[in-house]
């Protein structure tokens, strides 16, 4: 008997797939099962900032598809940033988060960071770096960031001018005013337990805030 030819296989080419099952395949990859926590930290050769996972934080999400080839990036690059919550653990690992992606802050929809070092110095940073975040769709502070660090009139003017482009962004997509844009401003809980006399304090302070902004916005009514 002669000898069989062996038939070579085929190489699977992602590719050749329709894009919307590749998107499907990317949305299993990249889309995690947590919030995102990042921490900052700086290369060896210069101080430009990068964004590392804090060590605990495992939300299941695998980046390295991003790598392949151009394509892919472009095509999976909107969802990792797109559908996930980034979370620092203060306003200078989320300043330095939103700096080391670059131009990829357009795609992100959730962002915040949950302790306040140095706030007053990179909260400036960070409403800065998100005027280019024009999907943004949840902006979570910690819940007493408006009674022990700011007074809510005064946080208000600190993220007024983030929230007045946010609006005019959406404005320019839709062709029309939206509705409201202060529920992007969404508190973040506390780690229990707490002192519930000071859980009140900050909630009715984040209130206050919560309606003055909305009240510059113009907006008739806001949730807390």
């Amino acid at each position: 008997m002669g000898k069989k030819k062996k038939e070579k296989e085929k190489a699977f080419r992602l590719m050749d797939l329709p894009a919307e099952i590749r998107c499907l395949i990317y949305e299993y990859l990249l889309r995690g099962k947590c919030p995102v926590q990042v921490i900052s930290g700086y290369t060896k050769k210069n101080s430009r900032a990068r964004a590392m996972l804090r060590k605990g934080c495992e939300p299941g999400i695998s980046a390295a598809i991003l790598h392949v080839n151009k394509q892919i990036y472009n095509e999976s690059a909107p969802i990792l940033y797109g559908s996930n919550t980034f979370i620092g653990g203060s306003p200078q690992h989320a300043s330095f988060f939103v700096r080391s992606i670059g131009g990829q802050i357009r795609f992100v929809q959730h962002i915040g960071f949950e302790y306040h070092w140095k706030i007053k110095i990179y909260l400036k940073q960070l409403v800065q770096s998100l005027k280019s975040a024009k999907r943004l769709q949840t902006l979570e502070l910690p819940i007493n960031i408006a009674a022990y660090y700011y007074r809510p009139a005064t946080l208000v003017a600190e993220l007024l001018p983030l929230f007045k482009l946010l609006r005019d962004s959406q404005r320019s997509v839709s062709g029309k005013t939206p509705r409201a844009i202060s529920h992007i401003l969404a508190k973040r809980p506390y780690t229990p337990p707490w002192d519930p006399i000071l859980y009140a304090r900050d909630d009715a302070c984040w209130a206050e805030t919560k309606a003055l902004l909305a009240k510059a916005l113009g907006e008739d009514v806001v949730g807390a």
